[in-house]
């Protein structure tokens, strides 16, 4: 799941409050700086974190799903 200002990534990897990630969109190649805002365990298997963009990024998703109000001024 992700929106304009973040989003919930499901890992087998152990995650940090506050660690940097760079998201990087396999369809386009654009790349997205982001930080854990939420960890989650829900299965031994596996975490879900909540990660927050550093920026909006209503473009990072290959298909057109964000909403007017998601625009970064200026840009």
């Amino acid at each position: 799941m992700v929106n304009a200002h973040g989003g919930l990534l499901k890992l087998k990897l152990e995650l940090l409050q506050g660690q940097p990630l760079l998201l990087v969109n396999p369809q386009t190649g654009m790349e997205q700086t982001c930080r854990v805002v939420r960890i989650d365990q829900p299965s031994p298997d596996y975490f879900a974190g909540g990660f927050e963009f550093d920026r909006p990024a209503p473009k990072f998703l290959a298909g057109d799903v964000s909403a007017k109000d998601w625009e970064v001024p200026g840009s």
